[in-house]
């Protein structure tokens, strides 16, 4: 009996025995498994942290990319500009030039009409002290004839003409201009005419300097112009006296020097927007060169 309790007993060993096997195989499996996902786990990890830092790369040289692209576009842009400006500064130095020519010309059209009003205002003194002159001068001549009058006698001979017969004899004025007042009118009528031949040589002076002025006015605008030039001007030119237009401006150069303002008004400020562009392309640049 006991022999049978023991067999009995074995038989529950063995079977729990069998059970507790089992279930350690079943843990060990389930050991393996986790341990199986924990490497693929750690596997899947170092693998995100690899494409992780790939991508960051492949940004980092996107960006890098972009910014050389942008970097080019701005250098690209800076030498159009820096072309641009120079031109833009050439062309303003011609204008600038060019003005101040017109305004040398105005100035010596200006000239050449005041000296001309001075010489017709002194061409009218001299002949109006001319006539004095002359009037007094005849009356002058007048009173010796009728002082030389006072002495002839019939049958003797005058001693200016020879005549020894004397039918009318020279009347004496009421007043006789005396002898230093005609010399001193002489003297300043001399002053008036020697005034005059001056104004006219000056005037004549100024006229071919001008004629110059207006040749080299005519042929910088052609160059600077261009075709342009026929529809903006005319060559400068004066018609009347001086005394007429003594304080007006050539209409032609007048058109001209309005175009003119306006041209440089505009190349002026389109300099300026170039040289603003310039400055923000090269901080643009700089802000780049530090992103690199």
């Amino acid at each position: 009996q006991e022999n049978k309790e023991a067999r009995e007993s074995l038989k529950g060993i063995d079977a729990q025995k069998e059970r507790l096997q089992s279930t350690l195989k079943e843990v060990q499996d389930k050991a393996k498994q986790l341990a199986d996902g924990e490497n693929a786990l750690n596997q899947a990890v170092i693998e995100k942290d690899a494409g992780e830092k790939k991508v960051a790369e492949l940004e980092k040289n996107e960006n890098e990319l972009v910014l050389q692209e942008e970097r080019k576009k701005k250098e690209t842009v800076l030498t159009e500009l820096a072309g641009t400006e120079l031109v833009l500064q050439v062309r303003a130095g011609q204008l600038r030039e060019f003005k101040t020519q017109v305004v040398q010309l105005q100035q010596a059209e200006k000239r050449l009409w005041e000296t001309w009003d001075k010489y017709e205002k002194a061409v009218a003194e001299r002949n109006e002290e001319r006539e004095v002159y002359n009037q007094l001068e005849q009356a002058f001549l007048d009173a010796q004839a009728g002082l030389l009058a006072k002495h002839l006698k019939e049958g003797k001979k005058c001693p200016v003409c020879g005549s020894l017969h004397h039918p009318q004899l020279a009347v004496i004025a009421d007043q006789v201009p005396d002898k230093k007042v005609l010399d001193r009118k002489r003297e300043i009528l001399e002053l008036k005419e020697k005034n005059v031949q001056q104004l006219s040589a000056q005037a004549g002076q100024m006229k071919e300097q001008l004629g110059d002025l207006r040749e080299q006015y005519k042929n910088k605008g052609g160059k600077i112009f261009g075709d342009v030039w026929n529809e903006i001007s005319e060559a400068p030119h004066m018609e009347g006296s001086g005394t007429e237009k003594s304080a007006a401006e050539s209409q032609d150069v007048i058109k001209v020097k309005m175009h003119l303002s306006e041209e440089l008004s505009s190349c002026e400020q389109k300099l300026k927007e170039a040289q603003t562009a310039k400055e923000s392309l090269e901080k643009c640049q700089k802000e780049l060169a530090a992103l690199e």
